[in-house]
């Protein structure tokens, strides 16, 4: 048996309308969320931590590439352009490279938040079910 079922001491079958969802349908509210006036359910994060991890892996391997160009020019040319523009290449790339491990961490952090959002949502709306007159809280 559901754990919820136990808690809320009734069980719902997925037919049933909820007094949420009609009182959604008969005033227009597209979400729970507009109808009691919460902010919205943020969307999935990790694909914009995906174009991030990809850029930094891009930039760090352009990096990484003009470095290696730079030390291989010869060494008159290598001299105009200075041995700090190399060394500051390689040091770039190399700190790149360590954000994808963070950045992964955060996404980790944004799953487990959006988790704990849905799990009080679901609370939340259960608990609604069972007020006897919903429209005090809307």
């Amino acid at each position: 048996m559901n754990p919820m079922v136990k808690v809320l001491g009734y069980r719902k079958r997925w037919f049933d309308m909820g007094k949420v969802d009609q009182i959604k349908k008969e005033k227009g509210f597209a979400t729970s969320e507009l109808m009691f006036g919460t902010s919205p359910q943020m969307e999935n994060q990790c694909p914009v931590i995906d174009d991030i991890i990809s850029d930094l892996h891009s930039e760090a391997s352009t990096a990484k590439d003009n470095a290696y160009n730079l030390r291989r020019m010869d060494e008159e040319d290598f001299h105009s352009v200075g041995e700090e523009s190399a060394d500051a290449l390689s040091w770039i790339d190399f700190n790149l490279r360590g954000m994808d491990t963070k950045l992964d961490q955060l996404r980790d952090n944004i799953v487990l938040l959006r988790s704990w959002g849905e799990e009080w949502k679901n609370i939340a709306l259960n608990m609604a079910e069972e007020v006897p007159d919903i429209n005090d809280f809307i």
